[in-house]
């Protein structure tokens, strides 16, 4: 009986939640049919749906908007027009990009945060301190608890359709699909809507939002006893790492940068969600966490800022550099009890100036280091109007600067504005012929000493032609790690003249006497060598000093021919990689002649 009373329950709530929130359901379920007809046809509008998940969220922060400030329905209306237009907007503005995009995908990643953020937001404007972390508890709860509900009722719907389809009758593959989409494209979001209390506007509370904005003892538990250990922990990780290095390379290495973002965010949520609670333990955490987040913030602040004029900005760095300021005017007012409420208006703030046309991180990143690679080329003589001229012996600090701008330019598919690169220019063609060195001659080996390696590649408009009078046997070889790609193995076995022969590669990679690496190619009958072939000599075809070194020469200069008393070979290279202390890589050629 109570199962049942509960069951009614939950449907008058999700009922109740579509009649309040009647804008979101409508696109909540266009959503879902728009997904089932991309299902049917085979052919999903991403672009459409993306749109739609926007609009939805719109509308929640429309509906929030309309119950905090005002009472008449023709305002509601007013806003639900505003959320169509601008999800209308959205969808024209993703109409001309490339959906999958690097762009996109950011900028959709911290609008819809955003717009999540607002609405959790908007009903504490003018209310108690402690009202926005009471409403987040609010969504966290509700996250999980629609995300909880929506898997069991997919693999219960999933189990039931397995077992008709293996017992009963075969069932379509899609059936699946359809099933997925209405519980985590229909349901989940409604039930999710279903469990939003009404916001108090003022003081007095109604029991269904103290009941929803009271922390579960789960919960506290999770919070006082794992999460903040935790997260203290890591903070002192970070912090004695910063001392450590704070007189060495800490400036130039920037090995927080890539987890400031994640560290800043989860030690705001911590501190949130931590708000209700008062064991002595979270106390003195919400007392002296914010002076060491404080801490690591402003050094790497510093630190940022001193990559940022040393190599330009990249969309990482540049919300690095929005969450620290974040984080310390967040601070500021964190010690400000009556400020509290202001800082998820700072964090809506700076977010949507990193998404807003020309401020946003992408543009600014790409400004930046077009201009950085421009700059560089310049003043090393590279770049003399529109006309780029290689260089491989500048300092290894301007190729890093060089390598990293182009890097970042591919990366967000900006590398074509470089204006003085060729028109004819593809994603891959050779960095090395652009710009006279290899972006991998900057990686430093764990050895002191720089490894030598080169790359030798066969000239592709030399003509192939070799003479094969006199050859007894034809190979077309491929080794890798000194095992031949045909038989794994060091060994080659074939037959001539009914007898049975193999080709034995010997190597011995690594460090040697006199810098000696010996390369042995034996030729076996019945596992006797009757022959042996030096070919050590393709370890230095190629002389270098550098890390790394690519070249292409002609057919004549990749042709060899080595006797001996028994047989002679002829080889063709078409393809080499040598390594100062691993085993080569190559394709080639061979002419065997047994005497």
């Amino acid at each position: 009986m109570n199962m049942t009373k509960n069951v009614q329950h939950q449907l008058q709530n999700i009922i109740q939640a579509t009649s309040r929130f009647w804008f979101s359901t409508i696109v909540v379920l266009l959503t879902t049919f728009t997904i089932w007809q991309g299902i049917a046809s085979k052919n999903m509008n991403d672009k459409l749906l993306l749109a739609f998940i926007m609009t939805s969220v719109f509308g929640l922060v429309a509906q929030l908007i309309y119950e905090r400030f005002f009472n008449k329905h023709w305002i509601q209306w007013s806003l639900y027009a505003l959320s169509s237009i601008l999800g209308a907007l959205y969808y024209f503005y993703l109409s001309r990009q490339e959906l999958f995009s690097y762009k996109i995908g950011v900028q959709a990643t911290v609008l819809f945060f955003v717009l999540i953020i607002a609405s959790i937001w908007i009903p504490t404007i003018q209310a108690d301190e402690d009202r926005f972390a009471r409403n987040f508890i609010v969504y966290i709860k509700a996250f999980f608890t629609s995300f909880l509900y929506s898997l069991i009722l997919t693999i219960g719907l999933l189990a039931i359709v397995g077992a008709f389809n293996l017992l009963i009758y075969p069932i379509s593959g899609n059936v699946y699909s359809y099933l997925g989409t209405f519980v985590w494209s229909g349901f989940c979001p409604l039930y999710f809507l279903s469990l939003l209390p009404l916001f108090p506007t003022g003081t007095t509370e109604d029991e269904s939002y103290q009941r929803a904005s009271t922390i579960s003892k789960f919960l506290a538990v999770l919070i006082s006893y794992i999460i903040i250990p935790l997260l203290v922990a890591y903070t002192l990780i970070l912090m004695l790492y910063i001392l450590k290095s704070i007189t060495g390379n800490f400036w130039q290495d920037n090995l927080l940068e890539p987890f400031l973002i994640s560290y800043i965010i989860s030690g705001w949520l911590t501190l949130i969600l931590s708000q209700p609670l008062s064991t002595p333990f979270v106390t003195l955490f919400k007392k002296y966490f914010p002076l060491l987040l404080l801490f690591v913030s402003v050094l790497q602040g510093i630190s940022s800022i001193v990559k940022w004029r040393e190599f330009g900005l990249t969309d990482n760095r540049y919300f690095t550099l929005i969450f620290i300021f974040f984080s310390i005017c967040s601070i500021v007012l964190y010690f400000k009890q009556t400020k509290n409420n202001w800082i998820p208006a700072l964090f809506i703030g700076l977010s949507l100036l990193s998404i807003f046309p020309y401020t946003d991180a992408i543009s600014v990143a790409t400004r930046s280091q077009n201009k950085q690679i421009e700059t560089t080329l310049k003043q090393n003589n590279m770049l003399k109007g529109q006309t780029l001229t290689p260089n491989g012996k500048i300092p290894k600090v301007e190729k890093r600067k060089i390598v990293e701008s182009y890097n970042y330019l591919q990366k967000v598919d900006a590398w074509k504005s470089l204006s003085f690169l060729p028109k004819n220019v593809e994603e891959n063609d050779n960095f090395v012929s652009l710009f006279g060195f290899s972006p991998y001659s900057l990686e430093e080996s764990k050895a002191q000493d720089i490894q030598a390696s080169f790359r030798l590649n066969i000239d592709k408009n030399s003509p192939l032609q070799l003479p094969i009078t006199g050859s007894d046997m034809f190979f077309h070889i491929h080794m890798e790690e000194g095992k031949f790609e045909s038989t794994s193995t060091s060994s080659l076995p074939f037959s001539y003249d009914q007898q049975n022969y193999q080709l034995v590669w010997k190597e011995e990679p690594g460090e040697h006497e006199n810098n000696s690496q010996p390369l042995m190619l034996t030729l076996e009958q019945n596992n006797e060598a009757i022959a042996d072939f030096d070919l050590s000599f393709l370890r230095t075809l190629l002389k270098t000093t550098t890390s790394y070194e690519v070249k292409t020469l002609s057919t004549d200069s990749l042709t060899f021919d080595i006797e001996s008393e028994q047989a002679n070979v002829k080889l063709l290279v078409t393809n080499l990689y040598v390594n100062d202390v691993d085993y080569i890589t190559a394709d080639f050629y061979l002419f065997l002649s047994i005497k």
